[in-house]
């Protein structure tokens, strides 16, 4: 899976596609093993047609496209996707496009190495079932760690690298 702050990077980068109108869904010829749609291919891009994407946001590892519909787009890069709206590492691996109007965007990709990932619509229901926070907990970008023995007050304020790096040495002597 992506590193957190490589999913936090792909969600900023398609952040131009709110405002915009989905024009139109195309899944991408591959070679490669088939990723996951769900629903199934011809519902999932039916029910994309027209949609105006109103937010674009992060569950956990998952880039999340909220819709008019009330639906999300979600996105699970799993280990080797990406989502991208240029310069894709290799055109055999895009696995979905979206084609968009009215934004400053004029597509998203996703693109998947391995085809390990997924592309899922989900109804508010299924999403907060499947991704609510009972079944993801906090989200690592906002939870407050309590202090920890080892640091002092002024280190948490004031953090310089020769003092963590001198703290560190002294810790380990």
């Amino acid at each position: 899976m992506p590193e957190l702050p490589e999913v936090v990077t792909m969600r900023r980068g398609i952040l131009d596609a709110v405002g915009g109108v989905i024009a139109d869904a195309v899944r991408c010829p591959s070679p490669r093993k088939v990723i996951r749609f769900e629903p199934r291919w011809s519902r999932l891009r039916a029910k994309l047609m027209g949609r105006a994407i109103l937010a674009v946001d992060r569950l956990g590892k998952r880039v999340v496209v909220r819709l008019d519909s009330e639906d999300a787009l979600v996105f699970e890069p799993r280990m080797t996707g990406l989502v991208l709206v240029s310069d894709p590492p290799s055109l055999e691996h895009l696995r979905f496009e979206l084609r968009l109007q009215g934004s400053r965007l004029t597509h998203v990709w996703y693109w998947d190495r391995r085809g390990l990932g997924s592309v899922r619509l989900l109804s508010p229901r299924q999403l907060a079932a499947e991704l609510g926070p009972d079944k993801l907990g906090p989200d690592a970008l906002t939870i407050d760690q309590p202090p920890h023995p080892c640091v002092s007050q002024d280190d948490r304020l004031h953090p310089s690298p020769g003092k963590q790096a001198t703290h560190g040495a002294a810790f380990l002597s």
